[in-house]
């Protein structure tokens, strides 16, 4: 199983922008695809800023 974020509509695009971050590399992050130290702050931000939520797939 893997773990995923749910987020709401523009997130990924608002989190992008603070970090300077293409919005690839966010919805990778979010998607635990990928696990960066840039991809962690970017899934910790998600769900302290945006009330992100974790999921099992």
């Amino acid at each position: 199983m893997t773990k995923q974020l749910h987020t709401k509509k523009g997130t990924g695009k608002a989190i992008a922008r603070l970090l300077g971050v293409s919005e690839h590399t966010v919805s990778d992050a979010i998607r635990g695809k990928i696990d960066t130290d840039t991809a962690r702050k970017i899934r910790t931000m998600a769900i302290r800023n945006y009330g992100a939520i974790e999921i099992e797939i």
